[in-house]
Order: structure tokens, then C-alpha cells, then sequence
């Protein structure tokens, strides 16, 4: 008996028909859920173009979905195609304006294209939007340190080494914000922590040295610039 499927065969036919000796094989319409089931599946597996096309099809069933655009981008900002991404998550904050992965998504793309003036007010608002997320509360931090508003940044990177104490380069990253705000002791114990956490971390080995140096220890900040020149010579 000749067999003949209709539709896509990737998955198996939960209905068949059987008429004049030819079996039809007919394939349920997907559902966004299942859609997006099966992208996020294939993202795991590295696969990020065939993600991508899995969660347009989900954007084209439901139109409307924040989640979706956002997700849409992510892929594409994996892919190096930002500006499509950046025109993705827009449409996300179009759909749901506080939608907070989105604001901080569109946040990272713009500070990666160097639009500092796009870049931080976006990251500011996820970080208001979602205040207990370590990535927000460091990245804002972060940007917020790279263009100099040393007081701004501090109030998140504390909340960051709260959130996770683990993660060195926040540790550094405060070191930074304390020791440009004049509290070079909590700065010295902030670098102390990075390098304590990731030896590895030579921003935050040089910061430390040098906090060292500056506040009348110089034998132990040498001592850390010799430790980075044995990392990295």
C-alpha cells in the first residue's frame, strides 16, 4: 500500500485516513507552546539558526507576544545580526513597555554598538524593573562605572555582590565604584575579595596592587603586580 504524508514529516501523524487504497497522513498544526518548546530544545543543542526559525513561526501563530519578539532577537544578537535584534527587542517594549528582559537585552545591544546614551537608560530600567536579578544589577553597574557615575554605580553593584557573592569581577567592579567615591579601605577589601574569589582576575590583581601601593603597603601591592606578570607575562 502506497503511503503519502500531506504535510511535514518531522514528527510523526497522529491522524491517518484511509481512502480509495492510499493512506493520508495528516499532521496536526503545531501550538506556540510546542513551538517554542522545540526551538528552546534546539537553542540548548547550539543550534541557533534553526532556534530561530522555530520561534518566527511561534511570532507568526501569536503576533503580540513580548517573550517572543525578545527571544527572537536574543537569537539574532547571538548570531551577530544586531540590529535586527535591536529592532526586535524594541518591538517587545512596544508590546509590554516594563517587559524587563527585553529593556536589558536592547540594553547590552546598544552598549556592544558603543550608543552609550541608548545603552544605560535601558538597563537602568530593567534593573528598576527586576531588582533582585544579579545580571541587571551588575551590568547597569558596570556601564554606570565605564562612563564615570561612580555614586550610581555603587548602589547597584552592592546589590550585586548581595545577589551573588561569588562572582569576582562584581566584587571588582565595586572596587572600582568605592575607591572613585573615596572609601579606599572598602575598595581595598572589595579587590582583596575578587582575587580572592578568581586568581585569575588580573584587572582586579592590578586594581588591588594598587590600592595597596596607594594606601602605604607597597611591598604587598609589588607583590601583585609580580603575581600578574607570572599569569600573564
Amino acid at each position: 500500500m502506497r503511503v503519502s504524508c500531506l504535510l511535514a514529516r518531522r514528527i510523526a501523524c497522529p491522524l491517518v485516513l484511509f481512502a480509495s487504497g492510499v493512506c493520508l497522513c495528516v499532521q496536526t498544526p503545531q501550538t506556540v507552546r510546542e513551538l517554542e518548546g522545540r526551538g528552546s530544545a534546539m537553542e540548548k543543542k547550539g543550534d541557533a539558526q534553526g532556534s530561530l526559525a522555530v520561534w518566527q513561526k511561534a511570532a507568526k501563530l501569536e503576533p503580540k507576544s513580548a517573550p517572543i519578539e525578545d527571544h527572537i532577537g536574543f537569537l539574532l544578537a547571538v548570531l551577530n545580526r544586531r540590529p535586527e535584534a535591536i529592532s526586535h527587542f524594541r518591538r517587545a517594549l512596544e508590546l509590554n513597555p516594563r517587559f524587563a528582559p527585553a529593556q536589558y537585552h536592547l540594553g547590552v545591544a546598544y552598549w556592544l554598538e558603543k550608543n552609550v546614551n541608548e545603552a544605560v537608560p535601558q538597563l537602568l530600567a530593567a534593573a528598576d524593573s527586576a531588582p533582585a536579578n544579579f545580571e541587571y544589577r551588575f551590568y547597569v553597574g558596570h556601564a554606570l562605572n565605564d562612563t564615570a557615575h561612580f555614586p550610581e554605580a555603587l548602589v547597584h553593584l552592592r546589590a550585586a555582590t548581595a545577589l551573588n557573592p561569588r562572582h569576582s569581577e562584581a566584587w571588582n567592579q565595586l572596587g572600582l565604584a568605592l575607591q572613585n567615591t573615596g572609601s579606599e579601605s572598602d575598595a581595598t577589601e572589595a579587590y582583596a575579595t575578587a582575587v580572592k574569589l578568581d586568581p585569575r582576575n588580573l584587572d582586579a590583581h592590578n586594581n588591588y596592587g594598587f590600592m595597596l601601593v596607594n594606601t602605604g603597603h607597597a611591598d604587598e601591592g609589588i607583590a601583585e603586580f609580580q603575581e600578574i606578570l607570572k599569569l600573564d607575562p
